[in-house]
């Protein structure tokens, strides 16, 4: 247990090394905290939104909450996986990860099922 929590700091530690070695060699064009300036030497400010649209703000919003569900799917298989492949054979933590990994995919399923009847329901309509 030592060992690999060593080996994920020194990983991390390497990961962040590179990681501010490659911008620092490519600084940004307007360093952060120092505000656009236009030509009339006024601080412009830009829109941190990908747009105005409401519609199109709910839409990022949803996929991301997808995008959520999918890594908690994840966490939910891998530790289900765990789970029962660790059991050594004692038949209530077979049937504990069983049950995890059943129940994430019919998580899944509900999520991704509702998300296609309400964007079929929104097509029709629109």
């Amino acid at each position: 247990m030592k060992k690999s929590f060593l080996l994920l700091i020194l990983f991390s530690f390497f990961t962040l090394l590179i990681v501010n070695t490659v911008n620092a060699q490519n600084p940004p064009v307007n360093p952060p905290g120092n505000p656009p300036v236009n030509n009339n030497n006024n601080v412009t400010l830009t829109n941190p939104l990908t747009s105005d649209d409401p519609a199109v703000i709910i839409g990022n919003i949803i996929k991301g909450i997808l995008g959520l569900t999918g890594v908690i799917a994840l966490a939910a298989f891998v530790a289900g996986g765990v789970i029962w492949m660790t059991s050594g054979g004692n038949p209530e933590r077979v049937k504990k990860g069983r049950d995890i990994l059943v129940w994430a995919v019919i998580g899944l399923f509900i999520v991704f099922s509702s998300y296609s009847i309400l964007r079929y329901v929104f097509d029709v309509l629109s």
